[in-house]
């Protein structure tokens, strides 16, 4: 019995970047576009251009995914923001703690509008 449980646990460890890697890149792919977050001070516009770059309120950035967290690179660095992506809404906490809630909109001739 416990060499069985043992070989659960090994085939876990072998299949888990290969479930992983799915996640993050159907995750990925729904990220992809334009998103208005809110938070309760302030309000940001995030636009994810493809599987490595965004913009997020005005500056480029390359960024990857990592489990829970959109990992931004930077000159000084990589700063992780944890997020969840769940019925069609982005929740994104910024280092400081602030959280915002991002939905997806479409981008139109004058305004943007949610979908």
């Amino acid at each position: 019995m416990c060499k069985k449980n043992s070989y659960l646990i090994v085939i876990f460890f072998l299949m888990f970047p290969f479930i992983y890697a799915g996640t993050a890149k159907e995750d990925s792919n729904q990220l992809l576009g334009h998103w208005q977050c809110k938070g309760i001070f302030e309000s940001t516009e995030l636009i994810v251009e493809s599987k490595t770059r965004l913009v997020l309120n005005g500056a480029e950035a390359n960024y990857s995914l990592v489990p829970g967290s959109i990992r931004i690179k930077t000159e000084d660095g990589r700063i992780d923001y944890p997020y969840r992506l769940e019925g069609g809404i982005l929740s994104l906490t910024v280092p400081d703690g602030t959280w915002f809630d991002c939905f997806q909109v479409k981008k139109g001739r004058e305004t943007m509008s949610v979908e």
